[in-house]
């Protein structure tokens, strides 16, 4: 209302030039982002998904937080995770995992977030199959299935990278690995074999 007012134009186009409408004359547009930068003015996301059903967020479920923040890679995958967001105008929320299937989707039955990214998530994690049943919108990150996934080509980048070094070297070259169970960690160690 206050922008509104501040710029001589109704709420409506006030809306209008928020949501970047181009249903808006340019000198019109221009008294309005004026206003807005005036004012300080920060559009309400609550009051906005209200209206379009959407949060403008999406839930990073995580592995057991005290066995992760340690590891560089998944500071650093959470920093890109982040930075993708920001560009692409959205919030994160981290949830841990949790043993039972409902907390990775939790978030997004609750309404706080569009979808969901699932970190490293155990094979037989039963949050995969629960999601895909209720139809959450979900990414998994760091593994392979039979649902959406981004991953690392372990296998070829661990050969590449062992061979890059044999080609360059009389020595011998060792692989130091982490967790043997892990699936990408076993794809790592056959493609260094």
């Amino acid at each position: 209302v206050d922008v509104a007012r501040a710029a001589g134009v109704s709420f409506m186009t006030v809306s209008r030039v928020v949501r970047g409408s181009p249903n808006v004359k340019a000198p019109t547009r221009a008294r309005v982002l004026g206003a807005i930068r005036d004012l300080h003015y920060v559009p309400n996301r609550l009051g906005r998904s209200l209206n379009d059903n959407r949060t403008g967020a999406i839930a990073v479920v995580i592995p057991h937080a005290s066995s992760i923040f340690g590891v560089s890679y998944f500071i650093e995958l959470l920093r890109g995770i982040e930075n993708a967001c920001r560009a692409l105008g959205l919030d994160i929320v981290l949830s841990p995992a949790a043993n039972h299937s409902g907390a990775a989707a939790r978030p997004y039955l609750e309404r706080r977030v569009d979808g969901v990214l699932v970190v490293a998530p155990a094979r037989d994690d039963p949050a995969l199959l629960y999601m895909r049943r209720r139809k959450i919108p979900f990414v998994v990150v760091n593994a392979r299935g039979s649902f959406d996934f981004v991953d690392s080509a372990n296998f070829r980048g661990a050969r590449d990278a062992a061979l890059f070094l044999i080609q360059r070297t009389d020595a011998p070259v060792a692989y130091l690995g982490g967790d043997p169970l892990a699936p990408n960690e076993r794809a790592r160690h056959l493609g260094y074999k």
